[in-house]
């Protein structure tokens, strides 16, 4: 159907696939949200799920802000693994930095490395003794590897087991 057909007055035509906005008080066109099954914001073709793409540089492209006044009412991101088969050793979520290095890309994206990771995982599903680990890992001369981890109550740095409060 023709907007004009629902809504008397307002027109424009879109885009399959585009999220509608006005572009004046009675006229919806195309915006840079994007939606075929994943979203890109100002990209027509998403890498993930949710994808933020930006070319001005400078800035936060992704905000969250909380204006309550309750001191344990902060912003929260959450990372929630539901699965069914909950298991030892599950990854909980990674938060990836990535980059491309000084290597020639032949459209496979053989230079994109990942920098760095901060690592949550399972240590235990046990209930009532649950236990997870934190790992920071980093490159260094093309490896990456776990350089702090943090397990239950002790601390490993260049140690990915640590067996004392802190190794």
């Amino acid at each position: 159907k023709m907007i004009e057909d629902v809504l008397s007055g307002v027109g424009g035509n879109g885009t399959a696939n585009y999220v509608p906005k006005w572009t004046d008080s009675d006229t919806l066109g195309d915006s840079s949200i994007y939606d075929n099954g994943s979203v890109g914001i100002s990209t027509a073709s998403p890498g993930a799920k949710l994808h933020v793409y930006d070319t001005a540089g400078g800035g936060d492209q992704v905000l969250i802000e909380n204006t309550h006044s309750a001191a344990a009412d902060a912003p929260d991101v959450v990372l929630y693994r539901n699965s069914s088969s909950p298991a030892n050793s599950d990854d909980l979520g990674i938060i990836r930095f990535r980059g491309k290095n000084d290597g020639t890309d032949t459209g496979y994206g053989e230079n994109k490395v990942i920098y760095a990771d901060i690592e949550a995982e399972i240590t235990s599903v046990v209930s009532g003794s649950e236990g997870g680990t934190l790992k920071l890992y980093t490159q260094n001369n093309g490896t990456s590897a776990s350089r702090i981890t943090i397990t239950g109550d002790k601390v490993g740095i260049g140690v990915s087991t640590p067996s004392v409060g802190l190794e």
